[in-house]
């Protein structure tokens, strides 16, 4: 791959991801008020739209509409789930449990049928495609809570936010780990034969590395609910586009869903920095078995 085009994926990503989380965020000021604990669109526009630069880079081209290729609607779903975290964030990130996860399971049930869609429609592949589909929307479903209640415990009836701040361990947790989380991804992509899918992948951990970032600086932020939705939907679309086998993809997704580990059975008990450790040691597991478990498994020769 040459650079300029690995530099194309790596690059203006993070660029555009800082400019909209810097925007939104205003992590600049010495107290963060109200203003500033709604910017969920923020979180959620500046991964949907660090992806949508980096494919439209990287392809040297407009998606288009319709677009020729599958994954090439994965710019059109993340754009569509940040302006559903931007007008309905009661819905789709503050009411994260229960009953109030219908809107993500709405959302992954319409983007991944259009993903599915030429499987859907052949009498041969109709249910196969359709076992998919439920799989698919049950699992981004899972991700998108296991990332969001892992930045902030929900807020009964979606009022206030909790009073005090997370440590600066607790703060990185997130972001940490959907970085780490990508990255695996992306080899494991990368030995499943699809270099471009590999590089998108490795653009959504560019971008989450500006979340890192932005984290340790201000690890009050509640950087997490916002993006949980984007996520999810592109990490498990990418799933389904890239041909890999079903234990990669599993360990992906798996990977993805690793923040939640963190307020979870015994690591619940653990001090913050112990339990960020813990989700990001599980993250790094789930990569390191998601590339096993591809076709080309740890063979990284370029023969």
């Amino acid at each position: 791959m040459p650079v300029r085009t690995a530099l194309l994926g790596i690059v203006p990503p993070m660029l555009i991801a800082c400019a909209v989380l810097v925007a939104g965020w205003r992590p600049w000021r010495s107290t963060l008020g109200k203003a500033a604990s709604s910017a969920h669109w923020a979180s959620a526009g500046a991964l949907a739209l660090a992806y949508v630069g980096a494919d439209t880079l990287v392809a040297n081209r407009w998606p288009g509409f319709p677009p020729s290729e599958p994954h090439r609607w994965l710019p059109y779903i993340a754009v569509v789930a940040a302006a559903a975290v931007a007008l309905f964030p009661a819905r789709v990130v503050r009411s994260i449990g229960g009953p109030g996860r219908w809107p993500m399971y709405a959302l992954g049930a319409v983007a991944f049928a259009v993903l599915l869609w030429p499987g859907l429609l052949s009498a041969e592949t109709r249910i196969a495609s359709v076992l998919w589909l439920a799989f698919s929307t049950i699992c981004a479903a899972g991700i998108q809570y296991a990332i969001a209640s892992a930045g902030r415990s929900n807020d009964p009836g979606g009022a206030s936010l909790p009073p005090a701040p997370p440590s600066r361990a607790a703060g990185i947790r997130v972001p940490l780990t959907l970085l780490i989380a990508a990255t695996g991804a992306s080899l494991a992509f990368l030995q499943a034969h699809s270099a471009f899918l590999a590089q998108m992948a490795g653009a959504i951990a560019a971008a989450m590395g500006v979340f890192l970032l932005l984290a340790i600086w201000r690890p009050g932020l509640d950087l997490a609910r916002g993006v949980s939705p984007v996520y999810a939907l592109l990490i498990v679309g990418l799933v389904l586009c890239v041909r890999t086998t079903i234990g990669s993809a599993v360990f992906v997704m798996l990977g993805a869903a690793a923040p939640g580990l963190g307020g979870a059975g015994p690591a619940a008990r653990l001090r913050p920095w112990q339990a960020t450790l813990a989700c990001a040691g599980a993250a790094a597991a789930m990569g390191v078995l998601a590339i096993w478990q591809s076709d080309g498994g740890f063979d990284f020769s370029l023969e």
